[in-house]
């Protein structure tokens, strides 16, 4: 097995490259056209309109939630407005 450790395929050799692929499962047939791809991979990752994050479930969460209902075509409000506004029905039904 291959250790991954750099993350540009690019420094690999081919031969390398094509065992990393097929190591992850990349069918025999296609790891050919698959070369170029993985290389590039690195670069379009980084270029994406959208950077890679590491993040907790809550932040991804607020992130995911906003964007799955715009896709939806939901009216979709803010999560933290949304909270106030039931925080504040909530002691207006207590009597608080």
């Amino acid at each position: 097995m291959i250790p991954f450790r750099r993350p540009v395929l690019t420094a690999f050799e081919r031969s390398e490259v094509k065992a990393l692929l097929r190591e992850r499962g990349v069918d025999a047939n296609a790891v050919p056209q698959a070369v170029p791809q993985a290389r590039a991979l690195y670069e379009r990752i980084l270029a994406a309109e959208w950077a890679p994050t590491i993040d907790t479930f809550h932040g991804w969460f607020l992130r995911f939630a906003p964007a799955r209902a715009a896709r939806s075509g939901a009216v979709c409000a803010d999560l933290l407005e949304h909270t106030e506004a039931c925080a504040a029905t909530r002691g207006n039904l207590t009597g608080a």
